[in-house]
């Protein structure tokens, strides 16, 4: 391919996800599929300076606040980063809003989502937000990763003066 070849735009991989919600139901009792995508960086940025708190460092927060962060945290980012099909191919975006005005005719209401599906729609938005960058936030799971009694897993030592092991400084 020559430096002057432009690509189709059929062509392009837009990284997305899609999440098979756990209590929100179709009609047909089938589980409703989300499609989830990078949200613009822009509005993200824009919306979460609105959010009280913000200004605040996220170590400096209180149990509490940053559990109300959580809260309204999690519906700027369903709304800036989900659709669903409509009835003829076409995108419903948002697939879910929070606020008064409907943006889309065919958008659901965020009520309509349980805590865990509301969680995990966020959670697959925040992921391709962060993009290659999400795995570095994430803990390891493979050997070595710290979690569970495995090979190489070291008892913590005492603290002051004392190594990993238990030995003395």
């Amino acid at each position: 391919m020559s430096d002057n070849h432009v690509t189709n735009a059929l062509d392009v991989a837009i990284p997305y996800e899609i999440v098979v919600l756990n209590d929100l139901k179709t009609v047909a009792g089938e589980a409703v599929r989300v499609r989830c995508e990078k949200p613009d960086p822009l509005c993200v940025v824009r919306q979460a300076r609105s959010l009280p708190g913000v200004a605040t460092k996220r170590e400096e927060m209180s149990e509490q606040q940053a559990l109300e962060f959580n809260v309204r945290w999690a519906p700027m980012l369903v709304e800036a980063g989900t659709s669903l099909a409509g009835p003829d191919g076409d995108e419903v975006r948002p697939a879910f809003y929070f606020g008064d005005a409907r943006p889309n005719p065919r958008s659901i209401h965020g009520r309509a989502l349980s805590a865990r599906d509301l969680v995990a729609l966020a959670e697959a938005v925040a992921r391709l937000h962060v993009g290659e960058e999400a795995e570095a936030l994430s803990f390891p799971d493979g050997d070595g990763g710290g979690r569970g009694d495995g090979p190489g897993v070291v008892e913590a030592g005492g603290g002051v003066g004392q190594d990993a092991v238990g030995g003395a400084a």
